[in-house]
């Protein structure tokens, strides 16, 4: 892909800042072996959510505990797309690495336990993530009912 096809994209995306540095300091180097590199952060430009703020996907999971909490009652009114709001716990009796999950300020389950290490260690450091809902589903299990991605905003 040629920086002036990159830099048509981010500026359709409307992220014009981006593609400034895209067009004027940071392609030159990725000709000189950064070809990965680029190729990330332009899936993340390109992938810009609706208000034009790139991020990169970190992860996909299902919310776990979901028929323990406020999902059950809330179910209805999710719909994919739907921002999710991340809360780290690390005070939680149950798993020392908890990640709660947030839809409109309701409880509806956690980052599954065998999951959430990665991401736990990440809230630690200061590193601010983010979640979406991708599908909702009327599984027979209520743990495999609402899938959402982790993303880290740019």
């Amino acid at each position: 892909m040629t920086a002036s096809l990159t830099y048509m994209k981010l500026l359709i995306s409307g992220v014009r800042k981006e593609a400034e540095t895209v067009k004027y300091g940071l392609f030159p180097y990725c000709f000189r072996g950064m070809a990965f590199s680029c190729l990330a952060l332009w899936f993340a430009f390109a992938h810009a959510d609706e208000v034009g703020s790139p991020r990169i996907l970190v992860q996909t999971s299902f919310v776990a505990g979901f028929q323990h909490h406020d999902g059950k009652r809330l179910y209805s009114r999710m719909q994919v797309g739907d921002f999710l709001e991340l809360v780290r716990e690390p005070r939680n009796v149950h798993d020392a690495n908890a990640i709660r999950v947030q839809w409109q300020g309701n409880i509806i389950g956690y980052v599954p336990r065998n999951e959430n290490e990665t991401l736990a260690r990440q809230f630690d450091f200061g590193n601010r993530l983010q979640g979406r809902i991708t599908r909702l589903s009327r599984h027979r299990d209520p743990n495999r009912r609402v899938e959402f991605e982790i993303y880290a905003p740019l």
